[in-house]
């Protein structure tokens, strides 16, 4: 498995990096579909980026391809925004986004860039789960690869880090009995 948490300050080349290693699992044929998921604000950055740079073809959901068929294709970008949507669509055929996603074959692949977007955060014996962290905790089990990007790893919050951490790699064990 492949499963990367890359954490470094904003500006110095995430994406790039993250580019560099999906090019070498396609070369390798160890991946065949992908999907990445990023703010809106970065998503067709993204395209253009993995493109013009890596030579690397993705399909943007909604704005190249939309609908039920849409995570059909091997190579998608997607807002986060989007995917943790969970209201039917008249559109969709009374699926939500994220209904659509999950219903696709498993991927290979996921990257979540901005990943400390993805918070469980425990309040004593409760956790609260934003919508991010609940649609990463579903594709946990419909996907080999992960690789989380974020130049926010850790907040303070000893919790949040913990949970975002076992996402990405569920057999994690932590000292001194932590959760």
């Amino acid at each position: 498995r492949v499963n990367l948490f890359i954490a470094d300050d904003v500006g110095l080349g995430k994406t790039i990096e993250a580019g560099m290693i999906l090019r070498e699992l396609l070369m390798r044929q160890k991946v065949r579909r992908v999907v990445i998921a990023c703010p809106p604000s970065v998503v067709l950055q993204w395209q253009e980026e993995l493109e013009e740079k890596l030579r690397v073809k993705f399909d943007v959901y909604r704005h190249d391809i939309d609908g039920a068929r849409a995570f059909q294709f091997p190579m998608v970008i997607a807002s986060l925004d989007t995917l943790k949507l969970d209201d039917p669509t008249e559109r969709l055929r009374g699926k939500s986004h994220r209904g659509v996603l999950l219903a696709a074959p498993n991927w290979d692949l996921v990257v979540f860039d901005e990943a400390h977007r993805l918070s469980a955060k425990d309040y004593g014996a409760k956790t609260e789960k934003t919508l991010n962290f609940k649609l990463a905790e579903e594709l946990c089990g419909r996907t080999r690869d992960f690789i989380f990007l974020t130049g926010t790893p850790h907040d303070g919050t000893d919790s949040k880090f913990r949970h975002l951490l076992r996402t990405l790699e569920p057999e994690v064990v932590f000292s001194r009995g932590e959760k």
